[in-house]
């Protein structure tokens, strides 16, 4: 049991490091773009438009 444990917690910390650098950088991100720093459609932001509003030419799922 304990040796599960342990290949879990070896396991947890790259998972950890990556979450919290893409935490960090989308942070930094956001901030940047309320700061009126960085346009929201830079190149840096471009990749989670998907989130914020569709692909043009795709279906609103307001209409």
């Amino acid at each position: 049991m304990l040796e599960d444990l342990g290949k879990r917690l070896v396991a947890f910390v790259p998972f950890a490091a990556i979450a919290l650098r893409d935490i960090i950088a989308g942070t930094w991100t956001v901030a940047l773009v309320v700061l009126h720093v960085r346009p929201l459609r830079s190149q840096a932001s471009s990749r989670c438009l998907w989130a914020i509003a569709p692909p043009s030419g795709s279906p609103s799922r307001h209409s």
